[in-house]
């Protein structure tokens, strides 16, 4: 499998299960969720089935990276769901994530799911973070102004 930045015409790392479902190869996790993840016909995963929770993320401000468009992202959906009364955050600080989930931007678009780690980590995938509108090339974050 070919990997990289989809912007220099790399295939997803998944390409070659494009249009397939993969399974989980150890017998716990695939006895939790019998069904796998199906990949996209261009080898995007689908985690949508294992989603506890989605939210609707605001495009990003203009000279974003990689790294500061994921952790705005993050904190952004983990606020939303806690403001919206979710039942995850009844516990824990607005901005974190509960304990076992992760979230997965949706290719193409500015969503995203709250699925479980263990199911995510099935799959190395490009998702959208590789899709979106940001420098690729630019990494790191910047320190909050004043």
């Amino acid at each position: 499998m070919t990997t990289g930045r989809l912007g220099q015409q790399a295939a997803p790392p998944n390409a070659a299960y494009a249009g397939q479902v993969v399974h989980f190869p150890d017998p716990v996790r695939a006895a939790r969720h019998p069904r796998g993840v199906r990949v996209d016909a261009h080898g995007y995963p689908d985690f949508s089935p294992y989603a506890r929770a989605a939210a609707e993320i605001a495009e990003p401000p203009e000279g974003f990276g990689v790294d500061e468009l994921r952790l705005t992202d993050y904190v952004s959906a983990n606020a939303a769901l806690a403001t919206a009364g979710h039942d995850l955050w009844d516990t824990i600080p607005p901005v974190a994530t509960p304990h076992g989930w992760t979230w997965h931007h949706v290719r193409g678009t500015r969503r995203m799911e709250l699925v479980p780690v263990e199911v995510k980590a099935l799959l190395r995938h490009h998702g959208g973070i590789a899709t979106a509108a940001v420098d690729h090339g630019k990494r790191g974050t910047r320190p909050l102004q004043d």
